[in-house]
């Protein structure tokens, strides 16, 4: 391609937003699972992954049990310390199912019995954390700190955690996570992200200066990206806004193919990047060392000036 197919920068910007999300704990990935079309559907075309740390938590051996109704306290542990909160809730119980018996350590589950005592069904620590009653009391609960961005893209119609679970590199990074936190759970989180719109933004997306002016883009509008370029745009304007620590050079998950497709985007035509990610749907709020806890998060990346765009571009995937 020569210079003269060339155009100076434009002050158009990609408007990359995420739509549905669904989360995990990386313990319970396995092969094969099914969470019905909707879910399916969802995990099928998600290719970004948030690696994000939760509370680990577990049932206070001092539990009782009055006919259906259970009480007792879900113990987790904060920065070294223990924290509490007590419940009390009435669970119906179905035909064959007699009592509730608190499982054996570490006491994560509570395990629904029949009149033989054989377990038949289960309430694990994790799912009654996530209860509306508890995160009323407790909104902290389901504040998930991004430790990761990454992206998954494969052709075909594999789930989200099917690839993050058959990924070597990112499973000995979910082992190294698990070691340096012990206490908490690692949550993988799968975001679908609508196809791209370029809008103009006034002001500081505009070019600046005349080195930008006098710089050759290729029309995004000629050569569009495609969906592996777009994703690798997604996880590199995540990067930049949370900053995550598992990103970090030195906790760098080897990503060449991902890394060549985000450099071919550095020469089309767009001066700035807005990226959206919420979870409005969920009960979960993301943040970071860097961004405080929300449910909805929106950045504006200024790329016409060429020291940010290089920086930028500099990330590593």
């Amino acid at each position: 391609m020569n210079d003269i197919a060339r155009k100076p920068l434009s002050g158009l910007s990609l408007h990359l937003r995420s739509w549905a999300g669904v989360a995990l704990p990386a313990r319970e990935l396995r092969e094969n699972m099914d969470f019905g079309e909707r879910i399916n559907h969802i995990l099928t075309i998600s290719q970004i992954v948030l690696f994000c740390r939760r509370p680990r938590f577990s049932f206070d051996p001092d539990f009782s049990v009055d006919g259906e109704r259970i009480s007792g306290k879900l113990l987790c542990r904060v920065e070294g310390k223990i924290r509490t909160i007590p419940f009390s809730l009435v669970i119906p119980l179905g035909e064959n199912e007699k009592s509730f018996v608190l499982a054996p350590a570490p006491h994560n589950e509570i395990h629904i019995v029949d009149g033989q005592g054989k377990p038949v069904g289960k309430l694990s620590a994790h799912t009654l954390s996530q209860r509306p009653e508890i995160l009323k009391q407790e909104p902290w609960v389901n504040d998930l700190e991004v430790l990761y961005a990454g992206n998954v893209y494969r052709e075909g119609t594999f789930s989200a955690f099917e690839k993050v679970r058959s990924n070597k590199a990112l499973q000995e990074l979910l082992v190294e996570m698990r070691k340096a936190l012990p206490d908490d759970d690692i949550i993988v989180y799968a975001f679908e992200y609508l196809p791209y719109d370029l809008i103009p933004m006034l002001g500081a997306l505009m070019p600046q200066g005349l080195q930008t002016q006098n710089a050759r883009f290729l029309s995004t509008k000629d050569h569009p990206l495609n969906e592996f370029q777009q994703t690798c745009m997604e996880q590199a304007a995540l990067i930049e806004y949370f900053r995550p620590v598992w990103n970090a050079p030195d906790k760098q998950v080897d990503n060449p193919e991902s890394e060549k497709v985000f450099q071919s985007c550095e020469i089309l035509d767009f001066s700035g990047v807005v990226i959206e990610i919420s979870t409005v749907r969920s009960h979960f709020r993301l943040y970071s060392r860097t961004v405080p806890p929300m449910h909805h998060h929106m950045n504006i990346l200024d790329l016409s000036d060429p020291v940010k765009r290089a920086e930028f571009f500099a990330i590593a995937l």
